[in-house]
């Protein structure tokens, strides 16, 4: 049964459609016949005589009744609109099934995670092995041996400092801690040395691997499975990340480089030991939480293998704002990391002929080895500048911060796009804000504004589209889109800390702390309020154009 005037479809007997409330009911049912007694003491057929009991003459068997049309109401009868049904139960999270149904789809993405990961840092490996031999004229391995053949010691060639672990654990956004233990005697002297350093840093082009690993994984699980509820997507999304995050724990505890050195000659000797050390909870967490979104993407994809997070609309409340408000986030800075990728490829094709030329004059071994790659090295530093920009696009600065002991005081330098340079020492910023307005750089800046607001723009516009353009919606779309904005930003800062110490030879202990980063908090105020603003803009566009079109 179908409303007449907005053409809902409604349940079978329903009076009234639960969209506008049209009645439902046909007017030519209501109309019905009564009987009527007449009121007279005699047949109007033979003119006999009739009692007030009777309903027929006892002379002729004329009926004494009549009909007549009554106009009745039509019976409302209580219709029971089915409403679609958003409670989840938590048990559903932990049970043997959804573990069990889930461990071969974690599994594999893991497993194809690692391949990837063993490729990318074989190439790399290969590739600085080749460019340390060019410039050394030997490799590490015959280095090692000449050392210890010329020592008499046991000099062993050190691994690769980057090794495909390394790839696995910083495609998750989990940072490294190096360490470093040295002691040695000298002539009859004894010293030390201590030194931690941590490494809080992400290559973006490195996420693909589980992303791509991870969406495959949630399409495998959902075609496996064939669940249409909400809650039982939801549950094996949580259970592959569980099972994911714990298998990328305990790839944590073997990951990193290690190196031990021990050197004995006479009276004096020298022992170190460098390692690289991953923190597993933080492997777990992140492992955890970036299997269970996007094996969730996956599963949503799988449903008509058209739409993602477009789903969200019959799942949940308020899941169209959700929907835009992730994907106004992904098509703004998948543009944007487009747009960088094809600059910096260009002009690393423009310079290259100039870096040919000065690798050949001052016999440098650049010319070959360093651009044979251009287009993959152009994607991941535009991938990484993309990052930033898109956060300071949100009217945040990106800062520069330093703190070294030998020094006195911070050094804090900040760069806005719509401000400036400014810097806590008094130094020379005029000169960087004009180099930049020279090459066009600040307006190309400005303009790129455009990306994020035009996005924004076009969510509110299709909210408003929709009929769910209301404040309770902006809120929430805003609050998806900087949440994703702020994990963006917090992903493409850059931060070392290191503190060292050494005994013996020079009493010594210094720390430091460099950083370049765009604040995640000023990111995530500025944004929200920013979408919440445009996509209401939006909305008033798309209300605009329709009253126009109407008049």
């Amino acid at each position: 049964m179908y409303c007449k005037l907005c053409g809902a479809a409604n349940p079978e007997g329903s009076n009234y459609c639960h969209q506008d409330g049209t009645s439902l009911a046909n007017s030519a049912s209501l109309n019905q016949l009564q009987l009527l007694k007449r009121e007279t003491s005699f047949c109007p057929s033979c003119g006999e005589g009739t009692l007030g009991s009777e309903n027929y003459c006892g002379a002729c068997g004329h009926t004494l009744l009549t009909h007549a049309k009554k106009e009745s109401a039509a019976a409302i009868e209580s219709v029971i609109v089915p409403v679609k049904n958003y409670s989840f139960s938590f048990s559903s999270f932990f049970t043997k099934e959804t573990f069990k149904k889930a461990l071969l789809p974690a599994t594999l993405a893991f497993l194809l995670m690692l391949a990837l990961s063993f490729l990318v840092s074989s190439s790399m490996n290969q590739y600085y092995d080749s460019l340390f031999a060019q410039m050394f004229d030997t490799t590490p391995k015959e280095l090692a041996e000449e050392i210890a053949e010329e020592t008499g010691a046991n000099v062993k060639a050190p691994g690769h400092l980057f090794g495909f672990t390394d790839v696995a654990m910083i495609s998750h956004l989990v940072s490294p801690t190096y360490t470093m233990d040295a002691r040695g005697v000298l002539n009859y002297d004894e010293g030390s040395f201590a030194g931690k350093l941590k490494i809080d840093a992400s290559s973006l082009i490195f996420l693909l691997f589980p992303l791509i690993t991870l969406f495959l994984a949630g399409t495998l699980h959902r075609r496996q499975t064939k669940d249409e509820s909400f809650s039982l997507l939801l549950a094996g999304a949580i259970s592959i990340g569980i099972v994911y995050g714990l298998l990328l724990s305990i790839l944590s505890f073997f990951s990193g480089f290690s190196y031990d050195l021990k050197v004995n000659e006479g009276g004096e000797s020298f022992k170190a030991a460098i390692d690289t050390s991953y923190f597993f909870l933080a492997a777990f967490l992140k492992g955890a939480l970036l299997g269970a979104f996007v094996s969730l993407l996956g599963m949503l994809f799988s449903l008509d293998n058209r739409h993602v997070t477009k789903h969200l609309e019959r799942f949940m409340p308020y899941g169209e704002a959700v929907h835009q408000g992730f994907s106004a986030f992904v098509r703004g800075f998948a543009l944007l990391a487009v747009i960088f990728t094809v600059i910096v490829g260009t002009k690393l094709n423009e310079w290259k002929e100039s870096f040919i030329d000065f690798s050949t004059l001052f016999d440098l071994p650049l010319s070959s080895e360093l651009l044979e790659k251009t287009w993959s090295f152009a994607a991941s530093i535009g991938a990484q500048l993309a990052a930033i920009v898109y956060s300071m696009l949100h009217f945040t600065p990106l800062t520069f911060k330093m703190n070294v002991d030998e020094f006195a005081s911070n050094v804090e330098m900040r760069y806005s796009i719509f401000g400036g340079f400014q810097d806590s020492f008094g130094g020379m910023t005029q000169n960087l804000d004009i180099f930049l307005d020279m090459n066009n750089i600040a307006l190309y800046l400005k303009l790129a504004i455009l990306i994020p607001a035009g996005f924004l723009l076009w969510a509110g516009y299709s909210l408003a589209k929709s009929n769910q353009a209301g404040w309770q919606t902006f809120v929430i779309f805003g609050l998806v889109y900087s949440l994703f904005t702020a994990i963006l930003a917090a992903a493409s800062g850059v931060f070392l800390n290191g503190e060292f110490m050494s005994e013996g030879f020079d009493n010594d202990r210094q720390t430091m702390d460099y950083s370049i980063s765009v604040s995640a908090i000023r990111v995530l105020i500025s944004s929200f309020l920013m979408a919440v603003i445009l996509s209401f803009a939006g909305s008033w566009l798309y209300k605009f154009f329709l009253q126009k079109s109407r008049s």
